[in-house]
């Protein structure tokens, strides 16, 4: 769009262009920017006890264990029937790294409840290091199938899970979680 002007004696000038609204452009960015920065991060906060999967039948988890064995979510129900908080993370995830203190001391606490950690979308030789480093009290493994985090959709890793006793999802907390909370989700 052009604009013309009339100059002192009445006459029309030449059209002159619009100048380009520079800084307003920048302002409605970085707005934008800060409006999807702050709205993931609220998707992500660990007290989120919402997501697709909430609601839903727990698909099949299998599960190699690096103490040794299979970790089956179908066998589990049938044969012990504890519910599961399922925690999917990987060695190379800080906010993995950070929480794992957190299902050990929530595993020693609740007997009652099964807590199981798989290693998703990592290498196996990067997951069992981290293990080993940790000294974790739950059972841990690796998703040797590789389609697991596929099967449980989050915004990213880790991911947490909590499946009743009857299979069904019941809390999807996406971010890194603590002790506390997770003691809040079976009061």
């Amino acid at each position: 769009m052009e604009h013309t002007s009339a100059t002192a004696s009445g006459q029309a000038s030449l059209p002159r262009p619009l100048r380009p609204a520079r800084g307003k452009l920048t302002l409605v960015f970085i707005a934008t920017i800060a409006v999807g920065f702050v709205a993931g991060n609220a998707l992500r906060s660990p007290d989120t006890q919402s997501g697709p999967m909430v609601g839903q039948v727990a698909p099949e988890v299998t599960a190699e264990l690096f103490g040794g064995g299979i970790f089956r979510l179908s066998d589990h129900l049938a044969e012990d029937g504890r519910p599961v908080v399922l925690n999917l993370w990987a060695s190379w995830c800080l906010e993995c790294r950070e929480e794992f203190p957190a299902f050990s001391e929530f595993s020693r606490n609740n007997p009652g409840i099964a807590v199981v950690g798989v290693a998703v979308n990592d290498e196996r030789e990067d997951a069992v290091t981290f293990w080993q480093e940790t000294e974790s009290d739950f059972a841990v493994g690796y998703d040797t199938t590789r389609r697991l985090r596929d099967s449980y959709p989050g915004f990213g890793l880790p991911v947490t899970f909590v499946i009743d006793e009857t299979g069904l999802v019941t809390h999807q907390l996406e971010g890194g979680v603590t002790t506390d909370l997770l003691e809040s989700l079976f009061r």
